[in-house]
C-alpha cells in the first residue's frame, strides 16, 4: 500500500511539473481523481473518509504557486533547476541547495538570488554535479532544493541520478519530538542519522499539515498533527 501511494504521488508529480515548465504551451494540468465515494483500491489521492493519501500530500507542492522542479541528466553531469511561477507579479527569492550522498552526508551547498518572472517558467541555473558523479555514482548521490521568499520556504525538491529503489539508502533511525501547539494540536518534530525519503505519520483519526516528506541528517522537519 505504501509503496503504491508513492508510485502514484511519483507519476503525477512528474508529469504535472513537466506540463507546468511548459508554459505557455501549457498552462497547468489536473489529474483524475480527487476523491472516492466508497472504500476502495482507486487512484484517488482521498480516500472515502477524505483522509490523504500519498498523491494529495505531494500534490500541494507540486501544485504550490511558485515551483522548483529539477531535470537532472545524468550523462552530463548537470541537474537544470526552474522556477515556475503562477503568481502575477514579480518576486525575489533565494534558491538554497545541498549535494548529499545517499546517507545525507553533505558534499556540497550553496545558494544563490533569484528574480522570478511573472506567470512564467525559467531555468535560473544549471548545478555542475560531474565532479561528485565520478567520485560517487548515481545510486549515491542526492541534490536538495529549497525555494524561499521572504525567507519563508515557498517549494522544494529533491533531484535523484536513478530510480529509488537503487539508491544506496541504510536503515535510518528516526527520533521524534512532540511538543503541544494548541488545543488538540501537537507539533512533531523528525529527525534522522540517515536519509529516509518519503516518511510517514499516522494517527487514527488526525489531521497533518504535511506527510510523505525526506528526511536528512541535520534538518528538522515539523509536522503540525
Amino acid at each position: 500500500v505504501w509503496l503504491s501511494q508513492i508510485l502514484q504521488g511519483m507519476a503525477m508529480k512528474y508529469a504535472v511539473e513537466g506540463w507546468r515548465r511548459n508554459m505557455p504551451r501549457s498552462m497547468g494540468a489536473l489529474y483524475w481523481q480527487h476523491n472516492d465515494m466508497w472504500p476502495a483500491p482507486s487512484w484517488a489521492s482521498l480516500d472515502w473518509k477524505l483522509n490523504w493519501k500519498a498523491l494529495h500530500y505531494m500534490a500541494k507542492r507540486f501544485f504550490a504557486p511558485t515551483m522548483i522542479s529539477c531535470v537532472e541528466d545524468v550523462e552530463g553531469g548537470s541537474v537544470a533547476v526552474h522556477i515556475t511561477s503562477d503568481v502575477q507579479t514579480e518576486q525575489h527569492g533565494t534558491v538554497e541547495y545541498v549535494i548529499t550522498d545517499a546517507q545525507g552526508t553533505a558534499l556540497e551547498r550553496g545558494e544563490f538570488p533569484v528574480t522570478i518572472a511573472p506567470a512564467a517558467t525559467s531555468i535560473v541555473r544549471t548545478l555542475d554535479v560531474s565532479a561528485h558523479l565520478s567520485q560517487k555514482s548515481t545510486r549515491d548521490l542526492l541534490v536538495w532544493l529549497t525555494l524561499r521568499i521572504d525567507s519563508a520556504q515557498v517549494s522544494e525538491d529533491l533531484t535523484l541520478f536513478c530510480r529509488p529503489k537503487h539508491l544506496t539508502l541504510r536503515q535510518p533511525h528516526i527520533q521524534t519530538k512532540v511538543q503541544a501547539a494548541g488545543e488538540g494540536q501537537y507539533d512533531v518534530t523528525l529527525t534522522t542519522d540517515s536519509t529516509a525519503l518519503y516518511t510517514w505519520l499516522e494517527l487514527h483519526g488526525a489531521k497533518f499539515s504535511d506527510n510523505f516528506v525526506h528526511l536528512r541528517p541535520n534538518a528538522p522537519v515539523t509536522i503540525r498533527v
